[in-house]
């Protein structure tokens, strides 16, 4: 089922990462994770000056907010997040202009592409076993008919809306 050229790829197994030239797109998604970086760290910062720090050990609401809220600029923060920023932008100009090169075979590479080619026509799916972490290669047919089975037992899973999440997260998280 599983080619072999996709085999020697999957053996290298879920911790290898494999090398990627530093694109504009890649410079973009880098961009974008340091605005967020800053936004929470003027966040954290804001709370620590109010005195007001509630640690709390339950998990967020896994709702996604409706806005994002810049929140106020912190002089001191913002200095050095802007030094560290530009370090970052250093850095990924001087690897943007040097030759790319693999970590990964023609064989491995022509692996990649034809479990990919597998992930996306919906044959297989793709997951790493929680025992000894190797790559689980399970076809879509056998994943949705075990989930179906156990989708099935109504005393674990039914179907709920994003208000009644909310109130029960609150209620079993109230302090």
């Amino acid at each position: 089922m599983i080619p072999e050229a996709a085999k020697s790829l999957l053996e290298l197994g879920p911790s290898f990462s494999p090398t990627q030239p530093i694109t504009a797109s890649v410079s973009r998604r880098i961009v974008g994770c340091l605005q967020g970086l800053q936004n929470r760290l003027r966040y954290r910062l804001k709370q620590d000056n109010a005195g007001n720090v509630e640690v709390s050990n339950f998990p967020k609401i896994p709702f996604p907010q409706r806005y994002l809220k810049q929140h106020s600029p912190n002089f001191e923060a913002d200095a050095k997040f802007r030094i560290f920023a530009t370090d970052v932008h250093n850095v990924l100009c001087r690897y943007r202009n040097k030759k790319f090169t693999s970590n990964l075979t023609s064989a491995q590479k022509e692996g990649l592409r034809e479990v990919r080619n597998l992930v996306t026509s919906g044959r297989v799916r793709v997951c790493v076993s929680d025992k000894g972490g190797e790559f689980v290669i399970v076809p879509q047919e056998l994943d949705k008919a075990i989930t179906d089975l156990h989708l099935q037992d109504e005393t674990y899973y039914r179907p709920s809306s994003e208000e009644e999440f909310t109130k029960q997260y609150r209620k079993l998280n109230r302090t």
